[in-house]
């Protein structure tokens, strides 16, 4: 009884995953994408693994079959797929209460447009879900993560040859230059 509610559990929250991930790779310009995620069976053993193994799949043009994250591809595209399924993922994961999603570089093989797509998504996901970005950016992604975003703070240090535990330097951009000042006063305390 528990493993066939659970069973039933995963399997309605990678479809909405899978449904979410359609929908924002259709809403900006792709031609479609889904999760495959046969179920497992279960264990005989309690003490044993449960794995399930979940597929990214998505169109490479219109009316064409789904295509594996894993089949040859440019760096490009797979980092422009990964960040609609991160998104996707979060806003299925986003049942009314307060979400923060923490993001690793991604988006690093992003070309100008994509770059510029990737941080409008991580807006609206924040704007329409209520889900807080937090990302390790590089430098060059800067500028469109302050054109996109009503907020952004950076924190970074003085100087790669100075220790890690130094103070890090702050710079933000708010609509409200005074949010950025308490925010440099609370961290430097």
């Amino acid at each position: 009884m528990h493993r066939a509610a659970l069973t039933a559990a995963i399997k309605a929250r990678l479809t909405r995953v899978a449904e979410e991930f359609d929908k924002l790779d259709t809403s900006y310009g792709g031609y479609g994408a889904t999760l495959e995620f046969p179920v497992p069976p279960a264990p005989a053993d309690p003490e044993q693994r449960w794995q399930w193994r979940v597929t990214p799949k998505w169109r490479r043009g219109e009316g064409q079959g789904f295509v594996p994250y894993n089949r040859r591809a440019n760096t490009a595209l797979m980092d422009e797929k990964a960040v609609k399924l991160v998104c996707a993922a979060a806003i299925a994961s986003s049942g009314g209460g307060h979400l923060c999603l923490v993001l690793d570089e991604l988006g690093r093989n992003l070309g100008k447009e994509h770059r510029r797509e990737a941080v409008a998504l991580f807006r609206r996901i924040g704007e329409t879900y209520g889900i807080t970005v937090i990302g390790a950016l590089q430098d060059d992604m800067e500028p469109y993560a302050i054109d996109a975003c009503g907020q952004y703070i950076k924190l970074r240090r003085s100087s790669d040859a100075m220790p890690y535990n130094e103070p890090p330097v702050i710079v933000g951009h708010d609509q409200h230059a005074e949010r950025v000042r308490a925010l440099a006063a609370y961290v430097e305390r």
